[in-house]
């Protein structure tokens, strides 16, 4: 009968790891008496079963050819393509799609860790930590909640067979009840690809995560609001570089100043100064400042040294307005108890009580028929401070009531104030008086 055929088999233990990376051969040939060993890295061996060290660098996969026979020259090989894995160690990174936001807003951090991994475990930052197996989908890239206000720091830990790597983002994510989306309204010129629009997507770590424009005297942008309302301006949040694609020095924004307008036309300087040149989060804080339009200009600390200026994002914090309501408020007092020259049948208009005063008054006067009663208040210097236009239903002793406060609701600072009502009814008659008031606080 023929001899039994020459089979080459073989196992290895293990297929994948880290370098370097001790990998045990077991022949498991037929019929064979002799072997020869190609181990993928230009390594031979004539062992039967050969122990072999992968020393090269990671992101290899290396090919093992066996060649058995016996010793009437029968042979039989077998090849196992990419049999062996070598991977680089854990790595660490990640970012988040949205790195501000308001309490209870979701934050959907993005999982770009490497290297052999088992296990990942996330500290967001509020005191909550969570620890997740390479082999959960859902934890790669996990979402998390804020639920107070606040600058948090996030670090993500990725341990694997090598050993583990952590990568800390300080004050990454941004929690704030104040906290506004802006849009872009104008600019000055910025390279393809590069706009302010990337200095307010909140993401800091794309390959196009930065404003990037030439480093003339001036480099401008205007915003809004997104909501497009007015709202009281008090924080601003400025980061020149991050700790990921870290621009040279010479090309980061360093003197800013951020200007205020309710109209979009006059700006008012609010805020002003120079960056630092890391990647950390500087916050600049105010009196509020009544705005719809904010305006951001930026220069180079180092004059022309590069031919470009790049910032990586900016972030503002506002309040809304109170409620609207009347700062002066009329009121009909016909009803009312009424003494002295206060029972009157025709037009006329009373000094205001308490006066001086801080920081609420009060003008009482006679109106003797329907129509719209219209009080101004004026500084010394003939500016308007208030008005209001308001519907008289029917004729008797109404009151005005002042609350000391400009048209945007902030108070007025203390002086002499003149005041000023016009009363036309509906048949077309006109009165008018004025008075002087003392408002001190």
């Amino acid at each position: 009968s023929p001899p039994p055929p020459v089979i080459a088999n073989f196992t290895a233990d293990p297929t994948e790891g880290i370098s370097p990376l001790e990998v045990t051969f077991t022949n498991t040939s037929e019929n064979a008496t002799q072997a020869r060993w190609d181990f993928g890295d230009d390594s031979c061996s004539e062992e039967w079963s050969p122990i072999h060290t992968y020393t090269n660098p990671p992101l290899k996969h290396y090919t093992v050819t066996l060649i058995v026979w016996n010793d009437q020259g029968d042979s039989d090989t077998l090849t196992c393509t990419n049999l062996i894995k070598i991977f680089r160690p854990a790595h660490s990174d990640f970012n988040a799609m949205s790195i501000a936001g308001r309490p209870d807003d979701d934050v959907q951090f993005i999982n770009h860790c490497g290297g052999l991994v088992n296990s990942f475990t996330w500290d967001y930052g509020d005191g909550i930590q969570e620890i997740f197996r390479s082999d959960v989908r859902y934890a790669v890239h996990p979402i998390h909640t804020y639920q107070d206000s606040g600058s948090y720091e996030v670090t993500l830990t990725a341990s694997g067979q090598g050993g583990s790597d952590t990568l800390s983002l300080e004050d990454y994510i941004f929690i704030h009840d104040d906290y506004c989306e802006l849009q872009l309204i104008d600019s000055s010129e910025t390279e393809a690809g590069f706009g302010w629009s990337n200095v307010i997507d909140h993401d800091v770590l794309s390959d196009r995560s930065s404003m990037r424009a030439p480093n003339s005297l001036d480099v401008l942008a205007t915003f809004m609001f997104a909501d497009s309302s007015v709202k009281k301006l008090h924080t601003v949040r400025f980061k020149c570089n991050d700790a990921h694609k870290r621009q040279p020095q010479n090309n980061l924004a360093r003197r800013f100043e951020v200007l205020t307008s309710e109209d979009g036309d006059h700006f008012r300087r609010c805020v002003a100064g120079y960056l630092n040149e890391n990647e950390r989060w500087e916050t600049y804080r105010f009196e509020p400042v009544t705005t719809k339009y904010i305006k951001l200009n930026f220069r180079s600390a180092r004059k022309r040294k590069s031919p470009y200026i790049t910032m990586c994002e900016f972030q503002v914090c506002a309040s809304p307005l109170p409620p609207e309501r009347e700062t002066i408020e009329l009121v009909n007092i016909s009803g009312r108890e009424a003494k002295g020259d206060l029972l009157h049948k025709d037009f006329r208009m009373f000094q205001n009580y308490p006066n001086p005063f801080n920081p609420t008054t009060t003008i009482n006067c006679y109106l003797p028929d329907e129509g719209v009663a219209e009080l101004k208040i004026y500084d010394i210097r003939g500016s308007i401070v208030y008005s209001l236009s308001q519907t008289v239903d029917s004729a008797g002793l109404h009151a005005f009531k002042w609350t000391g406060s400009d048209h945007n609701g902030q108070p007025v600072r203390s002086g002499i104030y003149i005041y000023r009502l016009i009363f036309n009814t509906q048949d077309g008659t006109t009165y008018s008086d004025s008075g002087r008031m003392v408002l001190l606080k």
